[in-house]
């Protein structure tokens, strides 16, 4: 499906699927972040949510302009069928850390200050951040089967991309939210966060393990892929 062939009708439900996630995202970010802190005067949640909008809002416009059919699949990745269930385990594990994160940076940074983070180690938090938008953006410009679960997309006529980031790891959407982990409680000013934060970057490491080797197994062309680029995560490492 092009974005000239997306009718009204379809672009009208990616609109409000869309609009209805950001909502519920945005709410539990929220709730999560200034229930727990105690007050709505902490800076940093209100960027830091901010930024979420902004990057959620760009991506739905991007998507219904140049890949309709990758922001359909996303959108609907935890009701397929074919998706493998242990990446549906961790997708909700994921969204548990990601709670317990806000959780503890609201009690440390905003109410209780149990720990403090000097401001040039949350300037690099925002860094992280910035990057863990930017970079997977990049990686879903440049392929339009970045599906939000694992699973072999026949019926889309599945392929390996090669181009933009993944000339040089084979997960770069992993190395984004991997640096976004760690650099969402630095910037919100808790150290007590990177605990969960830490976890959820140990998740991703393995979510990345289980999908290449899924990959490697049922995609076709993507073992040849993956002697060309020989590298996961990170050049030089894994």
């Amino acid at each position: 499906m092009t974005a000239q062939a997306l009718n009204q009708t379809d672009r009208r439900k990616i609109l409000i699927r869309g609009f209805t996630v950001a909502m519920l995202l945005t709410a539990m970010m929220s709730v999560t972040l200034f229930a727990s802190a105690g007050t709505l005067a902490w800076m940093q949640a209100w960027i830091f949510i901010g930024l979420f909008v902004v990057y959620f809002a760009l991506w739905v416009w991007w998507g219904l302009r140049y890949s309709p059919e990758l922001i359909m699949e996303r959108g609907q990745a935890l009701q397929k069928r074919d998706s493998k269930q242990w990446d549906q385990i961790l997708v909700r594990v994921n969204l548990l850390l990601s709670i317990i994160t806000y959780v503890v940076a609201g009690l440390d940074a905003a109410r209780y200050g149990w720990t403090l983070i000097p401001a040039p180690y949350q300037v690099v938090g925002l860094a992280f951040i910035l990057f863990g938008y930017i970079f997977p953006f990049w990686a879903l410009s440049n392929n339009p089967f970045a599906s939000g679960t694992v699973r072999i997309q026949t019926e889309r006529g599945h392929t390996v991309s090669t181009g933009g980031p993944y000339r040089f790891v084979r997960h770069p959407m992993y190395v984004g939210a991997i640096v976004a982990d760690i650099g969402i409680p630095l910037f919100l000013g808790s150290y007590w966060a990177l605990i969960p934060g830490a976890l959820m970057a140990a998740l991703f490491i393995y979510r990345t393990w289980r999908e290449d080797v899924t990959l490697q197994e049922e995609l076709p062309g993507y073992k040849e892929y993956a002697q060309k680029v020989r590298y996961r995560l990170l050049p030089g490492v894994w």
